[in-house]
């Protein structure tokens, strides 16, 4: 329906996003039950879904936004999905995977945090919580509860929309070779799907276009079929 405009990871990362477990544990249900053909490339009601693909430098952050559009009141939910594909080391189980992305949440350009070791105020804005529990937790938790080296995260949250100011996700992208570092790493493809859901808003939509202006909207093209009897 789009062409070549979604890359395969960026269907994949769709797919994730926009199932629907129910009231089912993932461990019955996996990620649930996918879309129709039609649910997919359609925004819900009431909502916005933005879409975010491309490449991930090594070493670097990558800073995507939120595009929570201004005069919304209340509260609001936000879901994220992030896939991304990095090689493998068959060879070594406990260490899998050649990448792991580390995604900060940072709902308030205007708050900071200040550093308890100097007492100076740190350059980037405060982080929440999201994906984690815990933002300071040991690398133990970040591998086993925070899946650090999972090719895919999937989180919803809902929050106050007055304590919203340019929300961002901030991604790293952490290369490794087994446990070792990995000093000529190169990038690695990525995609990301974030949904904002308003109920009170039914043009929530139209609201985030009109205050994005560098978002571009996509339209799925219908090839007709001829079918010959």
């Amino acid at each position: 329906m789009f062409s070549s405009a979604l890359q395969s990871l960026t269907l994949k990362c769709l797919l994730i996003h926009a199932a629907d477990p129910g009231e089912h544990h993932p461990e019955e249900v996996g990620w649930g039950r996918i879309p129709t053909e039609l649910e997919l490339p359609l925004c819900p009601d009431e909502s916005a879904r933005v879409v975010y693909q491309g490449t991930l430098p090594p070493k670097q952050l990558l800073r995507a936004r939120i595009p929570v559009p201004p005069g919304l009141d209340g509260r609001i939910r936000i879901t994220a999905t992030l896939c991304y594909a990095t090689d493998i080391r068959a060879s070594d189980p406990m260490n899998y995977t050649n990448s792991g992305v580390e995604i900060v949440y940072r709902p308030n350009c205007m708050v900071f945090g200040t550093n308890a070791d100097t007492g100076e105020q740190s350059r980037n804005a405060k982080p929440a919580s999201f994906f984690q529990n815990n933002n300071y937790a040991n690398e133990e938790e970040r591998r086993s509860r925070h899946r650090k080296w999972e090719t895919v995260l999937h989180a919803s949250k809902r929050v106050d929309v007055r304590r919203l100011k340019d929300p961002v996700f901030d991604l790293h992208f952490i290369p490794r070779l087994g446990p070792m570092d990995d000093a000529k790493a190169t990038p690695i493809r990525y995609a990301m799907v974030i949904t904002l859901h308003a109920s009170k808003y039914p043009d929530l939509y139209e609201r985030t276009l009109a205050a994005f202006p560098e978002l571009q909207a996509m339209t799925p093209v219908v090839t007709p079929v001829q079918v010959q009897t």
